[in-house]
């Protein structure tokens, strides 16, 4: 019953994902086209939202397995704003508190299986590579955090 209850969220997950992508795909043809200079912000604006909503619904099946399709989620067009909210779901990092990573994320980073760590510390660092050097703050501290932790 349980391994059908996780291969159950692992297609949950994997559909999440490929919504993600079509998504992500469409939003980069319609800025292709020029959508940008139509003034639609409103359209990014609910892309950020939608990505941020779809990432969290991820995160809540990190003990099953949903972890990895994270690792998977295209970070490129969301806003900077946007990303560094997800950055502090991902890793419950308070920007406002200090430069240190949470202790909470570190203690559960240790708890995890290997494959979910794995999988965790390489949405990290997609999300940074993402950036394309164009947020050099946001590099900056992923890049300590993935150093930072033991």
């Amino acid at each position: 019953m349980i391994s059908r209850y996780r291969q159950l969220v692992k297609l949950i997950g994997r559909l999440i994902l490929h919504v993600i992508q079509y998504v992500s795909d469409q939003l980069e043809v319609f800025i292709e086209a020029g959508g940008r200079n139509y003034g639609l912000s409103p359209v990014f604006t609910e892309y950020d939202i939608f990505l941020y909503e779809a990432v969290s619904v991820l995160m809540t099946g990190k003990n099953v397995g949903m972890v990895q399709f994270l690792a998977a989620v295209p970070f490129h067009l969301v806003s900077t704003p946007m990303l560094w909210d997800i950055y502090s779901l991902v890793t419950k990092w308070d920007s406002s508190a200090s430069e240190d990573i949470s202790s909470e994320f570190e203690h559960e980073l240790v708890a995890m299986n290997e494959s979910n760590a794995f999988y965790t510390l390489t949405t990290m660092s997609n999300m940074a590579l993402a950036r394309q050097g164009n947020e050099n703050q946001f590099v900056k501290v992923v890049t300590f955090h993935l150093f930072q932790v033991k």
